[in-house]
């Protein structure tokens, strides 16, 4: 095999993995920017479920009336669950960034703090969102 041929070669597999990397590499930053759940309100639950539950059962009206009001109670219930949730993720990471400050050296704890700043301000945004 002549040395011009496996340059060839070598510089088109050496494409085909640059393009795979770049390819990769976008598909990650956009699932990174994309909301990992998207908080809906007690309304809302209600009438995708109510919606859902209508199509998929092909309920009569006074079906739909008559479970309408435990699909409620459940989206009140799971709304209090996620709220709760997010507090003892919130106490789980002061105790946590705790632990981890002592660890760290001054120029670090400066960083970490940053980090943990950001991130219970998502946190407290999500909560606010419900």
């Amino acid at each position: 095999m002549s040395l011009l041929r496996a340059w060839k070669i070598i510089a088109a597999l050496a494409g085909i993995f640059g393009a795979g990397a770049y390819t990769g590499h976008v598909v990650t930053e956009k699932t990174r920017e994309a909301p990992a759940a998207r908080a809906v309100s007690v309304d809302e639950f209600t009438h995708q479920t109510l919606r859902r539950l209508r199509k998929e059962l092909k309920l009569k009206p006074e079906e739909v009336m008559r479970i309408e009001g435990h699909v409620e109670e459940a989206g009140r219930q799971l709304n209090e669950e996620y709220a709760d949730t997010l507090k003892r993720i919130a106490a789980i990471l002061d105790e946590a960034g705790a632990k981890i400050r002592a660890e760290l050296d001054q120029e670090q704890q400066r960083r970490f703090d940053e980090l943990l700043t950001e991130t219970k301000a998502r946190i407290a945004r999500r909560s606010a969102e419900r």
